[in-house]
């Protein structure tokens, strides 16, 4: 038997449709649960990354942090024994949500250049991953030079690029359903000037501003480039992180839900603890939502960690008659013990993509991906119009002061210990595992 960290270990890959695609089949996984002796499995799920070996580094650093927590005592769990399955799937890294993706002010204004269009559009083909996407990318390609003058060329690129992507994970929540549907002209129109996000008085909530807000330079984070290039790039970038998302979805939908499903009719009282990073953290909260329509085979608690879904994803009413995509898992109890988020404008990838999904929609907000903005990130704000949540920080690790309760989401503040998008391997987070697993 494998382990990690000195915890049984076994792990699973899917394919982006959410099969299978592992020497590790669902019935090595429900003998390993069954033979394990468990009483608890960490179900973890990696967000972006290139290949598995990221994923296991991952898994591994996260949870050596969590047996040293277990060592020092810091969370009492007698009696209790945890494994961990790792899931492996295909996600892709991507320019426009790396470390980093803000530019330097001093270019504020400036047009796009044809090649940091051309390079996303690259990017997306390997994201994609199809073959029939290739003549695709190529005729958008010979679009880049007329997007500045010609309404014929934006028309043919937006509609181009839209036509390659997936419409059945689009959602009100992150203004997909706004991207299918709007006027070319009307997206390039809302894409193509700069925006600006700085920390708020009290730091970590964001705001929008002005030139103004350039004085100091490095305090600012945001995309400086105007344009029909500029615009073209984050229209690029969105399409992307939409892929990703909706990539995420099925894996969770119809492969990770089935697991837990399977699971549970091996052993019925392992705890399931789901704990995702980044895009990880939509894919198993989808499969939460799923599996949790089979009676018995509900989540035990979710930690998501800097997850890259919409701060509204468990929201009641975010706008008249719109409740959040994940609303069900609370609405219907299908994760039985706490959910707790991380959650930090530290992390640009999530605070600087969802700006995108405001101009998509037309807001020029005044907190443009800050928890006012209706299209902010749960990574950079925490859940948001969502009546079970309560807030928190991420607390040193040993500190006292968690008292996590069934039915209730935890937004943890986490500017002290999380320093950017990839920064959840730490003790701080693994005490916080640690506690919800001890609240079950």
């Amino acid at each position: 038997m494998s382990e990690l960290a000195g915890f049984p270990y076994i792990e699973i890959n899917f394919d982006k449709k959410g099969k299978v695609v592992s020497a590790t089949s669902p019935d090595a996984v429900e003998t390993f649960v069954r033979e394990s002796g468990l009483t608890d499995l960490c179900v973890v799920s990696h967000g972006w990354n290139n290949d598995r070996s990221e994923a296991f580094q991952l898994y591994s650093e996260l949870f050596k942090s969590v047996r040293a927590q277990l060592t020092l005592g810091t969370v009492d769990l007698t009696g209790r024994k945890i494994g961990v399955l790792g899931i492996i799937w295909p996600s892709k890294k991507f320019k426009g949500m790396a470390e980093g993706a803000g530019t330097n002010a001093a270019g504020f204004g400036s047009a796009e250049s044809d090649e940091t269009v051309n390079a996303l559009l690259d990017d997306l083909k390997g994201v994609l991953d199809e073959d029939d996407v290739q003549q695709s990318v190529e005729d958008l390609k010979r679009l880049v030079p007329e997007l500045d003058n010609d309404p014929a060329a934006r028309q043919s690129f937006a509609d181009g690029l839209r036509a390659m992507l997936p419409q059945d994970a689009a959602s009100a929540d992150d203004a997909s359903t706004t991207f299918f549907a709007a006027d070319a002209e009307a997206l390039f129109h809302d894409l193509d000037a700069p925006f600006l996000m700085v920390d708020a008085p009290g730091g970590g909530q964001g705001a929008a501003g002005g030139l103004g807000d350039l004085d100091g330079g490095a305090a600012g984070i945001g995309d400086f480039f105007c344009g029909a290039k500029a615009a073209a790039r984050r229209l690029l970038n969105y399409a992307t992180y939409y892929v990703m998302k909706a990539r995420a979805g099925t894996v969770g939908e119809k492969g990770v839900s089935k697991l837990m499903q399977a699971i549970r009719q091996v052993k019925s009282d392992t705890k399931l603890h789901l704990i995702g990073h980044s895009f990880g953290g939509r894919l198993l909260s989808a499969a939460a939502q799923r599996a949790g329509d089979t009676a018995g085979a509900e989540a035990t608690s979710a930690i998501l960690l800097q997850a890259a879904f919409s701060h509204n994803g468990f929201a009641k009413a975010f706008k008249p008659g719109a409740d959040g995509y994940f609303r069900s898992v609370m609405a219907s109890k299908k994760v039985h013990g706490p959910v707790l988020i991380t959650y930090t404008h530290n992390d640009k990838a999530n605070a600087i993509a969802y700006p995108i999904a405001s101009r998509i929609a037309g807001q020029n907000a005044a907190a443009f991906g800050g928890p006012g903005d209706i299209y902010g990130a749960i990574g950079a704000n925490g859940a948001q119009h969502t009546p079970e949540a309560i807030k928190g920080t991420l607390l040193d690790a040993g500190a006292p002061g968690y008292a996590f309760a069934s039915g209730k989401v935890y937004n943890l503040r986490a500017d002290k210990h999380i320093a950017d998008h990839g920064d959840v391997r730490g003790e701080a987070v693994a005490y916080a595992i640690l506690s919800a697993v001890a609240a079950t």
